[in-house]
């Protein structure tokens, strides 16, 4: 991302547990001291941290392969991942909105993050396109669990996000399992009057393209810009280019 002045930006995982500790010291400089240890390089607490964060957003998504249940799969795991970085860092009675992928058994991820908020619910914005999957899920009213300390997510195992724990101990025997399955409400966002993202519209002869504001720093396709520049192309529209193949 380009510079933007009081936004602190972070380039890091957020599947990895060292980037929790990196985004409270970005918040809190003072609460963190810079230690090294045996396994690793990110900084440590001085003192009992709090979790100061009022509202995490995620709108992460994979590359999508055209598989729907493999897509699903990942985004899933994305999820996962987004929520365990939100549950290190959000207060008490904070918010977490995040991308889903309204798939099959969708339900079980609604009524696990039920565990953790209060209210869950379900918002399909208008500049999203209908025949997608893709809705963003709304967790307001963060419950701690009890062994929240930004660290440790060992209670949060489970078998809905691909956890290995499930809670049962596998020498009892059981025949009947817990309903998790919850409908959350499901919210329109917009009215018809707006634009229809699954629609094409003609242009007025006059209209006039607006470049973006700001274009990405480092995009994946950056190495045929450079390839388009170099053959006498420019970064808008392509003019007459010929490539060699």
């Amino acid at each position: 991302m380009a510079p933007l002045e009081g936004i602190a930006t972070l380039k890091a995982d957020i599947t990895h547990p060292s980037t929790i500790p990196l985004l409270l010291k970005a918040l809190d400089p003072d609460l963190y001291d810079e230690t090294d240890s045996e396994n690793t390089n990110t900084p440590s607490p001085s003192k009992p941290h709090s979790h100061p964060v009022d509202l995490v957003l995620s709108d992460g998504a994979p590359d999508v392969t055209g598989l729907h249940d493999l897509d699903i799969y990942i985004q899933s795991q994305l999820l996962y991942a987004a929520l365990n970085l939100a549950i290190g860092v959000l207060r008490p009675g904070g918010k977490f909105v995040a991308k889903i992928f309204r798939g099959r058994d969708v339900d079980l991820i609604y009524a696990q993050l039920k565990t953790v908020f209060e209210r869950v619910s379900v918002a399909k914005p208008r500049s999203s396109r209908a025949s997608s999957l893709e809705a963003f899920v709304v967790c307001e009213g963060f419950m701690p669990p009890v062994d929240c300390n930004g660290q440790s997510r060992s209670g949060f195992d489970n078998p809905i996000f691909g956890g290995a724990k499930s809670g049962v101990s596998p020498t009892v025997e059981t025949t009947e399992t817990d309903n998790m399955r919850w409908i959350p409400p499901f919210i329109a966002c917009g009215d018809l009057s707006a634009w229809d993202a699954d629609a094409s519209y003609e242009l007025p002869p006059d209209h006039v393209s607006l470049d973006p504001v700001q274009p990405p720093t480092a995009p994946p396709y950056k190495r045929a810009l450079e390839l388009k520049k170099a053959k006498g192309g420019a970064y808008g529209k392509t003019k007459g280019v010929v490539y060699d193949v």
